[in-house]
């Protein structure tokens, strides 16, 4: 999942939305994502999840 989300985190500003939209620290959603230190729980996976998936049809779910 982590390689699905990264083309999508390239925009400035990107990873510090969906830290928002997750309800996580900018910190955490960092160790998911590139320390590889933790791993987030069920239901942040699979809004994670979500998020990825509707950003590859093109859509947003933050404004």
């Amino acid at each position: 999942m982590v390689t699905r989300a990264q083309p999508h985190l390239h925009k400035r500003g990107a990873k510090a939305n969906l830290a928002r939209v997750l309800g996580l620290p900018r910190q955490r959603l960092h160790d998911f994502l590139k320390a590889k230190t933790a791993m987030p729980d069920a239901e942040r996976t699979l809004f994670l999840l979500c998020w990825v998936e509707t950003r590859e049809n093109g859509h947003d779910l933050y404004p």
